[in-house]
């Protein structure tokens, strides 16, 4: 137990030895801090910098928070609701829902009500890279529209690709803010090339290792896989439900927001199941920490840890996982050994 060999008559067990803390914040709330002294309020999603700087978006105080890696917190950008381009506390979001950090260092966040991608410099000055009004265009910077814009990832070679929530489909942004659309239309459950695929209201993407992009197809309870030409197929995923098992004898409930570690594991954020769940790219789903169907708040062994609605989740070189715990209004951490 707890990363020990026990060795029995026949066979030999290497267990692993998963614990969940708590990382920063408390109850909901506003304040600058260090651990468990912060406050945020329904926070959404996590990234790094290279410097080991998390960023979070604080969806609900409607602010870009950075936590060092010691856990102090301070507001990088924003303050009340609104849209406004600025340094600092002079900047507005609305509903800040899913960033990332782009290979040039920069952080780009899914402003989802204000249905734009914006643009965070490590010093807090923000700028819009795209959109305008709620709708469904293709185009340069702000003649480009999205509808509520959730997930985004960057690839190797700094393209960014966002889940377009509202409209089901994929878009790519390239850094000088041209979006395209690069997979599905209508809303639907298509693997296919492009824009024959169908998503339904897809929340989370990740640039995988492998070169391939990986979406928390989230109506349709599915991870879906996208490769570099378009070609779409379904990762893992079934009817809605809770179980583990292998592509599709796996069930999710409306999964949120997925990462990958480096060593090439995906981690899903089941947001009704109330899990994180851990996938090999072969599809072989697993629960990593969690109680299926519990909503609350319980540190601990992973089979003992209870989350709430968790939301974005970003791993780290060493296999560490850090979750925006929706409704718990934290932001936890899951240790692997």
């Amino acid at each position: 137990m707890n990363g020990d060999t026990s060795n029995g008559p026949v066979f030999t067990y290497l267990i692993s030895d998963v614990q969940v803390g708590t990382f920063a914040g408390s109850t909901i709330g506003y304040n600058d801090a260090t651990g468990t002294a912060a406050q945020f309020n329904a926070p959404a999603a996590v990234a790094f910098g290279a410097d080991g700087t998390m960023y979070v978006a604080d969806r609900s105080n409607h602010k870009i928070r950075s936590v060092s890696p010691q856990g102090v917190v301070n507001t990088l950008a924003g303050s009340v609701a609104g849209y406004a381009d600025g340094t600092g506390t002079a900047a507005k979001f609305n509903i800040p829902i899913g960033l990332v950090v782009g290979t040039d260092g920069n952080i780009y966040v899914s402003d989802m009500s204000n249905h734009k991608i914006r643009k965070v410099t490590p010093q807090g000055v923000v700028t819009t890279l795209a959109g305008s009004t709620a709708g469904n265009a293709d185009g340069a910077g702000v003649s480009a529209q999205f509808f509520n814009p959730f997930g985004i990832t960057t690839a190797s070679d700094g393209t960014l690709y966002v889940a377009d929530f509202g409209n089901s489909t994929i878009r790519k942004i390239t850094l000088n803010g041209n979006v395209t659309t690069f997979a599905g239309g209508l809303i639907g459950d298509i693997n296919d090339v492009g824009l024959l695929a169908r998503f339904k209201m897809p929340s989370g993407i990740v640039y995988g290792t492998d070169g391939n992009l990986y979406v928390a197809d989230n109506g349709n309870h599915k991870i879906k896989k996208i490769q570099p030409d378009g070609k779409g197929t379904t990762l893992a995923g079934s009817i809605q439900g809770s179980a583990n098992g292998v592509g599709t004898a796996a069930q999710f409930n409306f999964p949120h927001s997925i990462a990958m570690s480096p060593d090439g594991y995906l981690y899903v954020s089941d947001l009704y199941n109330h899990i994180i769940r851990k996938i090999s790219l072969n599809g072989n789903v697993k629960t990593l920490a969690g109680m299926s169907g519990s909503a609350g708040f319980m540190n601990g062994e992973a089979e003992d840890a209870v989350f709430n609605e968790p939301n974005g989740l970003a791993a780290t070189a060493d296999g560490t996982l850090y979750i925006a715990d929706f409704n718990n209004h934290k932001i936890r951490k899951i240790t692997q050994e």
